[in-house]
């Protein structure tokens, strides 16, 4: 057979070689690219089935990365621009998940929580006789009093400095105010929004735990005092 033939017969065979070699290593990078996406997928569903707001953090960056990834190779541009900004977003708010979660830890054994929860409280000067809320009112903030008395009229009781309260209408039947508070003298407040009152208590343990054996304590021995005092609070009305 003359060589040159035989040059021409090799070289179809080699390109028929490389023709299969490339069209098998595009099958694999198929593959792998939308196993990326399918990660990637797996992982916004387990977000949003996550009742933890720190694993649901995880698992969005997770998600976020595995479609970035996605997008990039693919050049699927709107996927990559998406997740190239909730990137950034959840390992924000992540890390102020673990910063919340340290200072609650830290200050877990100690009584007074004005030093964990300092960050998210305003202070405000008060004067003697001023009325913080009425009972029944519509709840707004919790209030931690750093110096100075407040007194509870429905229940007679006198809450001294370092006492958190208000966060008891926050979870009753119905959401009003259970007492009366009156300073009896110039105090200073520190004052805590609904918001971050209620996001605390629902992403952080300690700091629940907390709140519930403050609560328990109100409410045997306002109890004792006074009967009647959370019935309209914590029982549903009738109709």
């Amino acid at each position: 057979m003359p060589a040159a033939v035989m040059l021409s017969q090799r070289s179809k065979k080699d390109r028929t070689a490389m023709t299969v070699t490339d069209i098998s290593a595009f099958i694999s990078s198929l593959a792998w690219l939308e196993a990326i996406g399918y990660f990637g997928a797996l992982f916004t569903l387990l977000a949003y089935s996550m009742r933890n707001m720190r694993t649901l953090r995880i698992m969005g960056l997770c998600a976020n990365i595995s479609f970035l990834s996605y997008g990039l190779v693919t050049e699927t541009w709107p996927v990559a621009l998406l997740h190239g900004v909730l990137l950034p977003l959840n390992a924000t708010r992540l890390i102020e998940i673990q910063r919340t979660a340290y200072r609650l830890r830290h200050g877990g054994a100690r009584d007074n929580p004005l030093d964990v929860l300092r960050p998210f409280l305003k202070p405000r000067e008060v004067a003697e006789g001023t009325v913080l809320f009425h009972q029944g009112d519509a709840p707004r903030q919790v209030f931690f009093l750093e110096s100075g008395s407040v007194y509870l009229p429905e229940i007679d009781e006198i809450l001294p400095a370092g006492t958190l309260f208000g966060e008891m209408a926050y979870f009753g039947e119905v959401k009003a105010r259970t007492a009366t508070a009156i300073c009896r003298e110039d105090c200073t407040i520190m004052e805590m929004d609904d918001a971050i009152f209620m996001k605390l208590f629902n992403q952080h343990p300690e700091f629940g735990f907390y709140i519930i054996r403050l609560m328990a304590g109100r409410l045997v021995r306002g109890s004792r005092k006074n009967p009647l005092a959370y019935a309209e609070t914590f029982v549903e009305p009738a109709g």
